[in-house]
């Protein structure tokens, strides 16, 4: 509806390929890697971050979000190190025979 009334659609997404890539006129690809699980908590982490530079560029403060957005990077790049996906098998095993699962 927006598109049809002149607005333009930038998508943030993590695959190339998708039908909101084919509706935007701009995509902003997250590279967030693989998601397995249907929460996509990589691709999501990623869009909240990215839109947070957008903000802060836009309201004229890129350098006020710079020291914490690092600090952020690197506990996400923490998370995915060898022993945090190990954790993360261990706990996911504890959830195969579960029927639901509420991600909050």
């Amino acid at each position: 509806m927006a598109k049809e009334r002149g607005a333009k659609l930038i998508a943030l997404t993590n695959v190339e390929l998708s039908s909101l890539t084919r509706l935007a006129d701009l995509s902003v690809f997250l590279h967030s890697g693989l998601e397995l699980a249907v929460a996509s908590t990589k691709t999501y982490t990623a869009q909240l971050s990215l839109l947070y530079q957008m903000v802060a560029g836009l309201a004229g403060t890129p350098d006020i979000c710079t020291g914490e957005l690092w600090r952020a990077r690197d506990a996400l790049f923490d998370l995915s190190s060898d022993s945090a996906r190990e954790h993360s098998r261990r706990v996911g095993r504890q959830f195969t025979e579960a029927h639901d699962v509420f991600l909050i």
